[in-house]
């Protein structure tokens, strides 16, 4: 996966939780209490998905602390490809433990 996308196992988690956020946009503060992350670690990461194109923040207008993260179109792309191989390499392994 990291090859095929450029993208880091912990990358693809913050990713991966993001498609799955139970409200449509998530704030950053939530999502690492969610993810056990301290906020300086899921910064780093969601800025490195920025860069990517997969990711974009947006300040909260309600709360000027909080910040949004939406997944892109692409993001949303990459993160169908990518959750295609992980499925594929968790059932090769699962079958190989068998």
């Amino acid at each position: 996966m990291q090859h095929a996308h450029s993208l880091s196992m912990s990358d693809f988690e913050t990713l991966d939780r993001l498609m799955d956020a139970t409200c449509d946009r998530p704030r950053m503060q939530d999502l690492a209490a969610e993810m056990y992350l301290s906020p300086s670690a899921l910064s780093r990461s969601v800025a490195r998905l920025e860069k990517a194109g997969l990711v974009a923040r947006s300040l909260c207008e309600a709360d000027r602390r909080g910040v949004f993260v939406d997944v892109t179109e692409h993001g949303r792309q990459v993160h169908a490809d990518a959750k295609k191989i992980q499925l594929a390499v968790l059932n090769e392994k699962l079958s190989d433990a068998t």
